[in-house]
C-alpha cells in the first residue's frame, strides 16, 4: 500500500479505487489499515537535499564511516521503518518486509524537520557541520 498525489477531479476516483483494493486485500487477511487524506505539500528542494547530504559527508569524515552509512543510521533513527508487502511472482505469496522509510517519501516540511533533527543530533554529539545559508534555509522551510 502506498500513497499518491491527486491533482485533478478526474484522478480521484481511480486513486480511491486503488486504495480500496489495497485496503480490502489487507482487511481480508485480518489485518487493520490506516487511511489518510491530507493536503499535498511540495517535495523537498535541491538545496535541502544538497545540504543534508553535505552534512552526512561531514559527519562521515569525523567518524570514519561513509556518508551512506551515516545517512542510513540517522534516517533509521529519525524516520523509522515501514512495512511493505511484496507479492512473489513465482508463488503469489504475500510477504511483509520492513525497510527504512525513504527520504524520497518526505515533503518539504518533513525534510526540513529531518534536517533540524540531524543538525541538533550533530551538535549534541560534538560534530561540526557547515551552517546553511540563511536565504536557502528560509526557502526550504517555505511550504
Amino acid at each position: 500500500m502506498s500513497g499518491e498525489v491527486v491533482r485533478t477531479l478526474e484522478q480521484i476516483a481511480p486513486a480511491m479505487r486503488r486504495a480500496f483494493t489495497d485496503a480490502r486485500r489487507v482487511l481480508e487477511k485480518g489485518a487493520a489499515v490506516e487511511v489518510h487524506v491530507r493536503l499535498y505539500k511540495r517535495r523537498k528542494s535541491r538545496e535541502q537535499r544538497g545540504t543534508l547530504h553535505l552534512w552526512f559527508g561531514e559527519i562521515a569524515k569525523q567518524t570514519g564511516h561513509t556518508a551512506a552509512e551515516i545517512k542510513e543510521l540517522l534516517c533509521q533513527e529519525f524516520l523509522g521503518s515501514v512495512e511493505t508487502e511484496i507479492v512473489s511472482p513465482r508463488t503469489g505469496e504475500v510477504m511483509v518486509r520492513s525497510r527504512r522509510r525513504s527520504t524520497e517519501d518526505l515533503n518539504r516540511e518533513q525534510y526540513s524537520e529531518l534536517m533540524d533533527r540531524v543538525w541538533s543530533w550533530a551538535g549534541e554529539h560534538g560534530f561540526v557541520l557547515t551552517e546553511p545559508d540563511p536565504d536557502h534555509a528560509a526557502r526550504w522551510r517555505a511550504a
